[in-house]
């Protein structure tokens, strides 16, 4: 797999966590720019590494 495949691969995984945390707000009919902020950094979390101190 090259970079390009990997990076590309990568942001369809978080297309699809922001849809899934979208999803769970359904009933919502406009969603702030903090929210989708907010959603953003939890999925930028997630696949962060973690720091060996």
């Amino acid at each position: 797999m090259t970079v390009t495949e990997a990076k590309k691969l990568l942001r369809l995984v978080n297309v699809e966590d922001m849809k899934k945390k979208l999803i769970g707000m359904g009933d919502k009919e406009m969603v702030s720019y903090t929210t989708l902020n907010n959603i953003e950094e939890d999925i930028k979390r997630m696949y962060k590494k973690p720091q060996i101190a």
